[in-house]
């Protein structure tokens, strides 16, 4: 099986940029030995979607509303992301949950809607600082993934995110990440784990060793194709 590599963008590229990086993904074929998925920011979505045409990478958006429809200002609902082309959308990462003030009720809702117009959710789960030096990683994620129901878990991926290694440099070791996908695998029957959290062309061929992980949720090393053409040589 495949593994999968999710690029989330974020902000960091302007709209030249942007287009360059697909091009160039595209060009050097970097989509035929994985599953491909692109997160670019939400005002490049659809010429990014254009520019994929029929090749197979998917594209992801970093955001929707807990909302359906209606007077919500700057808003954008999951109707509208599947009708641009979006196959995926990214739930709960933590800078969104921080900047936003979402709870784990707030994504499960949304989730909800993103299956409901057949999308795929990527539920983004893991702990603060704090809590990893506790070692209660497990049971936070335990925690934050209750109010889940059990149709959302059968249609959606887990990314496994560390709040405190997301682009700190710091990563789990191998047996911390096996053990947290260990248990989303046999608690939650999770069909699909993915590892975020400062994912780089240093650490790949490492973290690639990790039988239970399925793929990578990778942030600012997505955005850098010397940075791609390594990491999908190392998961291929």
């Amino acid at each position: 099986m495949s593994k999968i590599i999710a690029c989330n963008w974020k902000m960091y590229l302007d709209k030249a940029q942007s287009l360059e990086l697909a091009k160039k993904i595209v060009y050097q074929r970097l989509y035929e030995s994985v599953d491909f998925i692109v997160a670019p920011s939400m005002p490049m979505l659809s010429e990014i979607i254009r520019i994929f045409g029929d090749t197979g990478i998917a594209t992801a958006s970093q955001y929707s509303s807990i909302h359906k429809i209606g007077a919500f200002t700057s808003q954008v609902s999951t109707k509208m992301l599947q009708e641009l082309g979006c196959a995926y959308v990214i739930v709960g990462h933590s800078e969104v949950r921080a900047e936003y003030k979402e709870t784990d009720i707030d994504c499960a809702v949304k989730a909800s809607l993103i299956i409901s117009d057949g999308m795929v959710p990527i539920i983004c789960v893991g702990e603060p600082l704090e809590i990893y030096q506790k070692g209660d990683t497990i049971q936070y994620i335990d925690m934050q993934l209750s109010e889940y129901s059990r149709d959302i878990l059968d249609n959606a991926i887990i990314a496994y995110e560390p709040i405190w290694s997301i682009g700190s440099g710091l990563v789990p070791t191998n047996k911390e990440i096996s053990s947290v996908a260990k248990f989303l695998k046999d608690k939650f029957v999770i069909s699909k784990v993915l590892y975020g959290g400062s994912v780089t062309s240093s650490n790949i061929n490492q973290l690639a060793k990790i039988a239970e992980i399925d793929g990578f949720l990778i942030g600012g090393a997505s955005t850098k194709i010397s940075e791609l053409e390594q990491i999908v040589e190392a998961v291929s």
